[in-house]
């Protein structure tokens, strides 16, 4: 629930902007991201998981684990869950685990499939653990990885509990998005939440000098009223000390609870360069195994933010979460209403509502950009530039005037134009995006590579990080995977 908060609060400016109305570049700030010549594991032919013996599939009933990721939750799994153990012969398990740690977390998944599995095995007649495996959900694969890596090293390969892994959206190769809200780090998601804070309510705020009698009374809305419940507004003031309670008070307050479930220590064994992802990438996994990954398309955030808030997969039936529409109509309607202020105090000649409503609009136009900045989605490659300054020469009057300069890579591309002399006028850094999919969250380059996987990674087209554990590629990867076509070993009867 805390990551929702930010969204709400998003919403409420949102909400805010648009009651008050009536009567950037972020450039170098983010990190590369994980390097894009990384290949995609081929087909491993041959694989025996079990340390011999050959292939073999289950005959009789086994035991899936489904496993939430990061801020999830045991129930995150259930629809998915339910509806699959109602139509294969399986049953579904849906363990939870600690923060504090990723080997306490492995601890506890092996110690849930010690107690609650063994006796379900016991009960249902499975005697093979072998047929048992999870299902792993972003950083649900990773605990489900390290717990393997554990058998070999501490518990024995005797208690080994399952010999099959499937994940979606799990990081393998690490998660950008948790180097990037590390408060010890670049903070850049804070950063992000907060400038877009400060502009979306910079029109409205500076619209006051031009608004008679705009006092708190008929401006502010309940969510506004939520996020300043703490602050002292008995005193019916105006639209600026609003503004400033919400940004300033609200924000530094607000912004580590919600991002304090990715900033947890477990959240540290796997960002981008830890030396826990790469450990555990040199480990060699002895079991079946096949990683489906997301691709959200654009506008990524706002597709994303949906579904982390409003179309959350959980409020759909199973199979159902195909919608991520809604905060995309939210951030579109807010732009034109923005446009629209913009034109309204240029005519009212209220320069500083211009200002104003003119940065909500850069902000708005920037957010995906930089949001896909924030999980590695975008990197700025540096490239040497050129200032071309140019000089305009009326050929009438004689008149002369300085055009405002502009960036060229190649010198050779400052040329004048009619009754022009241009010149090169210093160098600078230009910063180019370069863009790589995602789910919104986690790179397509971090979930497809499974080392060691013994299936080619599967898309899912359409669906982003929230999405994929209940929507219609959900169903289409699930259905695949029980009959059979990313390995033999999880080909599963129908009921």
């Amino acid at each position: 629930m805390k990551k929702i908060l930010l969204f709400s609060l998003f919403l409420s400016i949102i909400y805010f902007v648009q009651i008050a109305a009536q009567p950037c570049t972020s450039g170098s700030v983010f990190p590369v991201a994980f390097d894009e010549t990384t290949e995609v594991p081929p087909t491993i032919d041959g694989v025996t998981p079990d340390g011999g013996g050959g292939e073999f599939r289950a005959v009789a009933d086994r035991l899936v684990y489904w496993l939430h990721g990061l801020a999830g939750t045991p129930d995150n799994w259930q629809k998915a869950g339910l509806y699959s153990k109602e139509t294969w012969e399986i049953h579904s398990f849906y363990p939870g685990y600690t923060h504090v740690g990723m080997n306490e977390a492995a601890d506890n998944l092996q110690d849930f499939m010690d107690t609650f599995g063994d006796a379900e095995a016991q009960e249902q007649g499975i005697d093979d653990y072998r047929v048992n495996f999870v299902i792993g959900h972003s950083q649900g694969g990773i605990v489900t990885r390290v717990l393997e890596k554990r058998y070999e090293e501490f518990y024995g390969q005797s208690e080994r509990r399952f010999h099959g892994l499937v994940t979606f959206g799990t990081p393998h190769q690490g998660a950008q998005i948790l180097n990037n809200v590390d408060p010890l780090g670049p903070n850049a998601a804070a950063i992000w939440a907060a400038d877009g804070c400060e502009s979306l309510l910079a029109g409205p705020t500076n619209e006051i000098p031009c608004i008679i009698n705009a006092t708190i009374n008929d401006l502010i809305p309940g969510l506004i009223k939520f996020f300043t419940k703490d602050v002292d507004i008995s005193g019916a003031v105006n639209l600026q000390e609003i503004a400033a309670s919400t940004c300033n008070s609200t924000l530094p307050t607000l912004i580590p609870v919600i991002f304090e479930d990715y900033t947890s220590p477990i959240s540290r064994y796997y960002q981008v360069g830890a030396s826990g992802i790469e450990e555990l990438n040199q480990f060699e996994h002895t079991f079946y195994s096949v990683a489906f990954y997301g691709v959200e398309e654009e506008p990524v955030v706002w597709k994303t933010i949906s579904s982390f808030s409003l179309d959350d997969p959980n409020n759909f039936p199973v199979f159902g979460a195909d919608y991520d529409e809604t905060v995309v109509g939210i951030a579109n309607d807010l732009e034109l209403h923005l446009r629209s202020k913009f034109q309204e105090a240029f005519s009212l000649n209220c320069p500083l509502a211009v200002g104003g409503y003119g940065k909500g609009i850069t902000w708005l136009n920037n957010a995906n950009e930089q949001w896909k900045a924030i999980v590695g989605a975008v990197v700025y490659e540096e490239e040497p530039a050129y200032i071309c300054q140019c000089e305009t020469t009326d050929p009438v009057t004689g008149w002369t005037w300085f055009d405002p300069p502009y960036v060229v890579t190649d010198p050779a591309d400052c040329t004048p134009g009619p009754d022009q002399d241009c010149w090169i006028d210093g160098t600078t850094i230009q910063f180019n995006p370069i863009e790589s999919s995602s789910d919104g969250v986690v790179l397509v380059e971090s979930a497809a590579n499974f080392p060691g996987a013994t299936h080619p990674p599967q898309p899912m087209p359409g669906s982003n990080h929230m999405q994929m554990r209940n929507d219609s590629n959900t169903e289409d990867r699930l259905k695949g995977l029980f009959k059979g076509d990313y390995g033999d070993y999880f080909i599963t009867e129908e009921r």
